[in-house]
């Protein structure tokens, strides 16, 4: 859980510079979108904390869990790629697996 930890303040970090240099750069050139994201996580904690995590990271929000499926806001559409391919949804994985 330690390293989930590190990645997501990681990725807060890096999140936080990214929309900021949108939000400053002249013109604010964004593309929102909401996409839905299927998870494999079985736990309800667990999806809790996957949503939560995405909320918590600058630029994207859960809009809503329902079973194993998640709706998201991304400020830019170039965010839902990092979604789908953040290392979030595996750590977690292998915690549930623990359990």
């Amino acid at each position: 859980m330690y390293l989930y930890i590190f990645i997501l303040l990681k990725e807060i970090v890096i999140a936080n510079f990214h929309v900021a240099k949108k939000v400053l750069s002249p013109g604010m050139n964004i593309s929102p979108t909401v996409v839905t994201i299927n998870t494999r996580l079985k736990s309800d904690f667990y999806k809790m904390v996957l949503a939560n995590s995405i909320t918590l990271t600058p630029g994207t929000l859960t809009v809503a869990m329902e079973d194993e499926t998640l709706i998201i806001h991304c400020l830019e559409k170039g965010y839902v790629e990092g979604l789908i391919n953040s290392q979030f949804e595996e750590i977690l994985l292998k915690v549930e697996g623990c359990r």
